[in-house]
């Protein structure tokens, strides 16, 4: 293989996305360097080179924080999740770096944690922390909302546990972002079905909804059972289901409410459907749409 060859299949395998010490290390001379500089082959990026022929996307500029962040720094948190099949939106580029690393790179969270012993994968060609480390990291850094919905996103893949999560609270006690990490150990071990039951009745009584029964068996004119409904008002035939998180639910649970959804509806039900983030980050939502379904129902009995 030529020097050239060697450059083309590493700078390739990069994304067009390189430093000058790699091009170096796989067959590029110095002064082969400085003139395809001068020629624009290619070009300053970010701190970093990257091919004239690339386009930038969300993933070049990835590439660019990691490379500058060092030979040592590995990519984390949402950043590695979304190299792992988890798209949880663009953001900050989120990058584990040693603790005794000072530097800052614009657009980027550098985690500098003592506790870094992990497995390391390499990932389109980028160097990222183990699936399970990914998860703690992208939990511990997040705000309440997205918190959740990562939270539940990867409890239903099966990705990790309440469990498991725990465990990485005890190991990780003194790094940044412990409390957040806590509190959504708390949630997945307090999201279930039951629990949301428990919080939509609550919150329905502070709103002064009354006239419902929870867990009640919905009957046909015929005396047919159609369910058994979460939150029933038999008067306006409304039912209100609420479900934990999504991790909660098995594929045959999962058929099972829909079955029983059609039948109510068929039957001239109204149902509405709420999840825990429903009821936890937006319960006014929540009570909204049940006092419209009332108006509705009551506007249409008279």
């Amino acid at each position: 293989m030529t020097s050239s060859d060697e450059f083309r299949k590493f700078v390739r395998a990069s994304g067009g996305v390189f430093t000058r010490v790699g091009a170096l290390a796989h067959g590029m001379s110095e002064r082969q360097f400085r003139t395809g500089s001068a020629n624009g082959e290619w070009i300053r990026y970010r701190g970093v080179w990257i091919l004239a022929t690339t386009n930038p996307s969300p993933r070049t500029v990835t590439r660019a924080a990691l490379l500058r962040a060092g030979p040592d720094a590995r990519l984390t948190g949402n950043s590695a999740l979304f190299e792992y099949g988890l798209d949880l939106g663009v953001g900050p580029v989120t990058i584990s770096v040693p603790e005794s690393t000072s530097r800052r790179i614009s657009g980027a969270v550098l985690l500098r944690d003592r506790d870094r012993v992990e497995k390391t994968h390499s990932v389109n060609g980028m160097l990222v922390m183990s699936r399970p480390r990914s998860i703690v990291d992208a939990l511990r850094l997040a705000p309440a909302n997205i918190g959740l919905s990562i939270l539940d996103e990867v409890l239903r893949r099966g990705w990790t546990t309440a469990t498991e999560l725990e465990q990485w609270c005890e190991r990780l006690r003194t790094h940044r972002g412990l409390p957040a990490l806590r509190a959504r150990v708390a949630d997945a071990q307090s999201g279930t079905r039951a629990e949301s039951e428990r919080h939509l009745k609550r919150l329905m009584k502070r709103a002064g909804i009354r006239g419902w029964v929870f867990n009640a068996e919905i009957r046909s004119a015929n005396n047919e059972l159609l369910g058994i409904g979460d939150c029933v008002h038999f008067t306006l035939q409304i039912v209100v289901e609420v479900d934990g998180w999504a991790w909660h639910t098995d594929r045959q649970r999962f058929q099972r409410d829909r079955n029983r959804q059609n039948a109510l509806v068929h039957a001239g039900w109204t149902v509405l459907r709420f999840t825990w983030l429903d009821l936890v980050e937006h319960p006014d939502r929540v009570i909204a749409s049940i006092r419209r379904a009332i108006t509705q129902a009551t506007a249409t009995s008279i």
